[in-house]
């Protein structure tokens, strides 16, 4: 394994152990009702994370490939949405008042998630060069098998630390925000050390320009007039910006040409419903009698199903293909919130304890199925392509970004029970598209 393969397999693991005492899913929505008393600002910190996540990669889209050092430009924005966690953590330990406190976090939610999206399409096209093809899903699978054990640890080590759900204090996310933020570190230590075998110069790409078409515009000059030599641009060639939207319709056509394409962003789609749901789970059983679990323990339970969902669809994905694993996905998709329902149905109390186990596991597990349907869109793309796919999924599921906020409206107007009942529906509509998908290791 050469050094550019250590350094990005540990700087993934130390993201994932890291990003779970910042869990979308359990720690933050727990911690912003303790603070805010208020379902929606849950579901805008999941605006935030989406849109902060996926407009940065449509930007970065075309660009990636003429970075001239993909390596520094990681680590220089890491060293930008990394850092600023300490003004956060200061304010919860200064004990500001509950106001100070939420601006703070979502003042520093909002600049990682914006950092975090720029990074996304660089690190994926560093880790396409830098791992060979048959070897990319090995390595996937123990970066998930060791950022997942760690994750296993940190649920533990939140359930500690957030022992009682009534608590209701800030200050009480202390310790576990504290021990994720000194994981996000060592990252600037050593990412430097990678090596990209990529040129260090641009890579030329046909322009749309590059002929007298509809488009009005003469042919271009020769690239060599556009290296780093030679500041100078010819009077003929579009304006930058103007080459950047049309690039970018170019690309967006032709993904959505692609009918693998199609079929996976449309089953996105379908499962991403479950964000109507699915970050109010918890919330919903706090607000219920004869609940013995207690906050800690659903988040333990709920982040111990998320490491077992990311192995299992790790070695699905690399015994069976991420085909049969985006199915799988799907199917627990469909009945994770129909088990939600039999748990508001339940009335024997020992029965609902452990139903409320199996629910916040599956819900853990499902959660991890996104994990599938990544690897196939790197499956299914080439090296030239993959930036491009990468950031138009992402921007394809840009809309899933409000759900979380429809989802407390449909709360309020059409109860729990009917909302699950509606995301269990569109997850079937999903299974069906996951059927139709190819496997994308076997030749068109």
């Amino acid at each position: 394994m050469t050094i550019t393969r250590l350094v990005l397999f540990f700087d993934a693991v130390a993201y994932i152990i890291a990003t779970t005492f910042f869990d979308i899913n359990t720690v933050l929505p727990s911690f912003i009702y303790s603070v805010s008393h208020s379902e929606m600002w849950i579901g805008l910190a999941y605006a935030i994370k989406q849109i902060g996540f996926v407009l940065p990669q449509l930007f970065m889209m075309t660009k990636v490939h003429h970075l001239p050092s993909p390596v520094r430009f990681i680590w220089r924005v890491m060293l930008f949405d990394r850092p600023q966690w300490l003004f956060f953590l200061l304010m919860l330990t200064a004990g500001v008042g509950r106001e100070p406190t939420l601006f703070s976090f979502f003042f520093c939610f909002t600049l990682f998630s914006i950092g975090e999206g720029i990074i996304q399409v660089p690190w994926m096209d560093l880790f396409g060069r830098s791992v060979e093809t048959d070897r990319r899903g090995r390595l996937f699978g123990w970066i998930h098998v060791a950022g997942n054990t760690g994750a296993l640890v940190a649920g533990y080590i939140i359930s500690k630390a957030i022992p009682d759900a009534d608590h209701g204090l800030p200050a009480d996310y202390l310790p576990v925000f504290t021990v994720g933020y000194l994981l996000l570190l060592p990252s600037l230590l050593f990412f430097l050390q990678a090596r990209d075998r990529a040129p260090q110069h641009p890579i030329y790409r046909p322009s749309p320009y590059s002929s007298q078409s509809q488009t009005g515009f003469a042919r271009l000059p020769s690239p060599r007039l556009f290296n780093s030599r030679s500041p100078v641009r010819s009077s003929s060639s579009p304006p930058p910006a103007l080459t950047a939207v049309v690039s970018i319709g170019t690309w967006f056509r032709h993904c959505l040409g692609n009918r693998n394409f199609l079929y996976l962003t449309f089953c996105q789609y379908a499962l991403s419903l479950s964000l109507l749901v699915s970050p109010y789970y918890l919330i919903a059983q706090l607000e219920k009698p004869h609940v013995d679990l207690s906050m800690g323990d659903m988040i333990f339970y709920s982040i111990a199903g998320s490491a077992a969902g990311a192995l299992l669809f790790g070695y699905l994905g690399d015994k069976k293909g991420n085909r049969s694993a985006m199915i799988t996905a799907s199917a627990l998709a469909l009945f994770c919130p129909l088990l939600f329902v039999l748990c508001d149905i339940i009335t024997s109390h020992e029965r609902l304890q452990s139903l409320l186990v199996a629910a916040f596991t599956l819900q853990g597990i499902a959660s991890s199925g996104s994990l599938s349907f990544f690897n196939y869109l790197l499956e299914m793309s080439g090296d030239r392509e993959r930036p491009h796919f990468v950031a138009i999924n992402s921007l394809l599921q840009l809309p899933v970004a409000l759900l979380p906020l429809a989802g407390t409206m449909l709360r309020d107007h059409m109860g729990d029970t009917l909302t699950r009942l509606v995301v269990s529906l569109s997850a079937i509509f999903g299974l069906l598209l996951a059927l139709y998908l190819r496997d994308a290791r076997q030749p068109s």
